[in-house]
């Protein structure tokens, strides 16, 4: 779930310019209805009143992402993951919705009010139109429908914004990915020598690489850097954000980096990792790669890289 001010919503590459522009548009004035976007994607204008969380359902949808925004009015909005939500009213295709039990534990929640939105994607089940305080407000809110993708799909990464985006997801994966390992000190060293706006930019520009978000149902779920050589591709980074682990998207990922050097007739892949990186290691490890060498690269700072050096052969 995403939830920032209306003022940002350009900097998210997952929300279509159509729908950021319809949503900038929008204001109390705006009349209740259906209106089209492009792609089959479209909004609706609703007013209600809110209600006690008790009379509230937890639904999800599995077509499109919604984007949920009051243009008049206050309510509370709560969301969990459907992993093990246990299924109250079966799936709709005809209204796109399935119905679920609200579980006993406590679920996340967001005050919904004007000047913000929320995005949910399939994989998130949301019940909304909950009192703010004791009694019901009226409300009038939007809600835009973007139809989801295919279940995973890789994005190259372009623009400006994206990259300003890729930096930021990398500066969070990389502080909970490296704690155990190194320090606060070194982590932020290498943050802004390695995945800085400044050093993707300077990547991109001048030394060849390629970056790509992993999408899931059109959520970013993390990113691949790849850097094609004479005789191997050099796979840089590949990082899943936390929310998304568990549905194999990082051996998805690999099959994507593996046709990527058959389509440049590569005969290998490598990659660095930290020796202390046990468990990627492991992983790396199942998916075929074996350990080549081990090597300590002074980067600056007064800090090193104590890795492994792992290759993958791509097979004829």
């Amino acid at each position: 779930m995403i939830y920032d001010k209306i003022e940002n919503i350009k900097k998210y590459p997952q929300i279509p310019a159509d729908a950021a522009e319809f949503i900038n548009s929008l204001s109390e004035e705006t009349e209740t209805g259906r209106y089209t976007l492009a792609s089959d994607n479209y909004v609706n204008i609703e007013e209600y009143y809110t209600k006690a969380e008790k009379d509230c359902r937890l639904e999800a949808h599995k077509q499109y992402t919604d984007i949920q925004i009051i243009l008049s009015g206050k309510e509370i909005l709560e969301y969990t993951g459907i992993e093990g939500l246990d299924i109250d009213e079966v799936y709709d295709k005809s209204r796109d919705i399935t119905f679920f039990k609200t579980p006993d534990r406590k679920l996340n929640r967001v005050i919904l009010e004007k000047g913000y939105f929320a995005l949910l994607y399939p994989h998130e089940a949301h019940q909304p139109q909950m009192n703010y305080a004791a009694e019901s407000l009226k409300v009038k809110k939007a809600v835009v429908k973007i139809k989801s993708k295919q279940d995973i799909e890789f994005r190259k990464v372009t623009s400006a914004q994206d990259i300003e985006y890729l930096a930021n997801l990398g500066d969070k994966i990389w502080r909970e990915h490296y704690i155990d390992i190194n320090s606060i000190d070194c982590i932020e060293y290498m943050l802004k020598k390695f995945q800085s706006k400044e050093a993707i930019t300077a990547q991109l520009t001048n030394e060849n690489y390629e970056y790509y978000f992993i999408m899931y149902r059109d959520s970013i779920a993390g990113y691949i850097g790849i850097q094609p050589h004479k005789q191997e591709l050099f796979l840089s980074k590949l990082y899943i954000d936390i929310p998304f682990r568990g549905y194999s998207l990082g051996r998805r990922a690999f099959e994507f980096i593996k046709q990527k050097a058959e389509v440049k007739n590569l005969p290998q892949i490598t990659l660095r990792v930290n020796k202390k990186n046990y468990n990627t290691i492991d992983i790396y490890k199942h998916l075929g790669f074996r350990i080549k060498e081990a090597v300590v690269t002074d980067i600056g700072g007064g800090y090193v890289m104590d890795d492994y050096i792992m290759e993958y052969k791509i097979k004829k």
